[in-house]
């Protein structure tokens, strides 16, 4: 109340953006007040949001998250799937696997195409 957010800012508004294959379950609780309860998305979920933003600072951010999910994904192909799961709705990028591996070179990472 003291920064007069919407009652709705942190969960409605934030809907759309949610990946299909984020299951709450699996968050992180940040915060469990009586009136507010906080949760942290899993990075991966996280990576795959900052991936289907595709602004500058997303794939900053996608750079610092890599390090902690790269076990979990052993190809851009691997990324690409997962994430036509997250956003099924979304149009079809014939190059969107040559995006995830160029942005995550530009930190050094290397990352297969298939």
């Amino acid at each position: 109340a003291r920064h007069g957010p919407a009652g709705n800012w942190l969960n409605d508004n934030a809907v759309p953006f949610a990946p299909q294959s984020l299951d709450v379950d699996s968050c992180d609780v940040l915060l469990d007040h009586p009136r507010l309860l906080v949760l942290g998305a899993p990075l991966r979920e996280v990576f795959l949001m900052k991936l289907n933003r595709a602004e500058p600072q997303d794939f900053a951010d996608m750079q610092q998250i890599w390090p902690e999910i790269s076990d979990q994904f052993d190809s851009a192909a691997a990324i690409v799937e997962a994430f036509s799961v997250a956003f099924p709705s979304s149009p079809e990028d014939e190059y969107l696997d040559s995006l995830i591996i160029e942005v995550l070179a530009r930190s050094g990472y290397h990352l297969p195409a298939s």
